[in-house]
């Protein structure tokens, strides 16, 4: 039907013998190529990260062979997803105090340039990174008083979410702490530091929560290590859960 559509249009256009004639074309050419093209601007799916980062092994910064392989993207677009989402060069860990300082110093006598910040700062952060750490991480707002029991509780369930790298959606999750905060939060005093061989009454309390959980629905081993008062971590518990399911398991407890 569009089709038929587009072809009266020119039709007509020749017929007049009127500049309607170019406008039809320009028309038709625009609409087929909305119609017909994959490429749109959109949330990049797992499965085209997955398919980016294959690429990129194979075809390295070749971006048009990448974008074959991805299909659903512009050699651009995965251009420009993989140098600044995808990237293992990209500097993930909090900034030190130097490059804060180095940071703030960029700002004031560049303003809101990021990508020109980034270059300079010279330290693997991206444009994004940069415009978190000045409006987010370094913003006044932040807390800097001790931590409340709130505060300990949210970073807890935002670690579950997450995991123990993505520490700007960690500290979002928060909400009045920064990812540097939450970081250093995490590792110095609420991460689980227990190790070493399970007791049989930590086995007893595991499969307990584990059966009381089963038991209401779906669960994760997250929801497990938080009733264990995160003495445990949710892998720990995940290991050591499915090892007291086998038979082999001994009496002493196993170590994790």
């Amino acid at each position: 039907m569009e089709a038929l559509r587009f072809q009266s249009i020119r039709l007509l256009a020749h017929l007049s013998k009127s500049p309607l004639k170019l406008r039809a074309n320009l028309i038709c050419t625009q609409s087929h190529r909305e119609d017909t093209s994959p490429r749109r601007a959109r949330a990049w799916t797992a499965e085209e990260d997955s398919l980016l980062l294959k690429a990129y092994k194979e075809h390295g910064a070749d971006w048009h062979e990448v974008a074959n392989v991805v299909h659903s993207r512009s050699a651009a677009a995965c251009r420009q997803r993989y140098t600044l989402s995808l990237s293992p060069q990209i500097n993930r860990q909090p900034p030190t105090a130097a490059e804060i300082a180095r940071l703030q110093s960029l700002h004031r006598s560049l303003g809101n340039q990021w990508s020109v910040i980034s270059q300079r700062l010279q330290t693997s952060r991206t444009p994004a990174q940069v415009y978190e750490l000045l409006n987010n991480r370094l913003n006044p707002a932040y807390r800097s008083a001790t931590w409340k029991e709130a505060e300990d509780e949210l970073l807890r369930e935002a670690i579950l979410l997450y995991g123990e790298s993505r520490w700007t959606l960690v500290a979002r999750h928060v909400g009045t702490r920064s990812d540097a905060q939450c970081y250093e939060r995490w590792t110095s005093c609420l991460k689980p530091s227990r190790r070493g061989s399970w007791t049989a009454d930590e086995d007893t309390q595991l499969v307990n929560i584990v059966e009381r959980l089963s038991a209401r629905g779906e669960f994760n081993f997250g929801d497990v290590a938080r009733e264990l008062g995160f003495t445990r971590s949710r892998k720990s518990c995940y290991t050591r859960y499915k090892r007291l399911q086998s038979p082999q398991v001994d009496s002493q407890g196993g170590q994790e």
